[in-house]
């Protein structure tokens, strides 16, 4: 699925989770909470499966980074993402030569 899914665009979820089934286990189930940490790990679930579970978890721990890292540093997030991007497509538009790498990287 990794190798296809630029053909899909979905090159970024797919990375995502092949990185996150080659670690430890991202949910945690202490013996004394396992009856909490099941009802935790529900709030994740996706009806199509682990793989979109994990998907589910990681963004949902990627906007909570976001919003803390916004509160203490008074950064906004969405105006530096816009930014980069039209930064980005600018220096693409510029660049003569064609990397088949930076074509995965970015369609995913």
């Amino acid at each position: 699925m990794l190798i296809v899914s630029p053909e899909y665009q979905i090159s970024h979820e797919m990375l995502t989770i092949v990185s996150l089934l080659s670690t430890n286990p991202i949910f945690l189930r202490p013996k004394n909470f396992q009856a909490e940490a099941d009802e935790k790990k529900a709030q994740f679930c996706h009806m199509d499966g682990d793989h979109l579970t994990l998907l589910n978890a990681f963004y949902a721990f990627k906007v909570l980074l976001y919003f803390l890292y916004e509160i203490n540093n008074q950064i906004s997030f969405k105006i530096i993402n816009r930014r980069m991007k039209r930064a980005k497509l600018g220096a693409l538009k510029i660049t003569s030569t064609f990397d088949p790498s930076q074509e995965l990287i970015e369609s995913g």
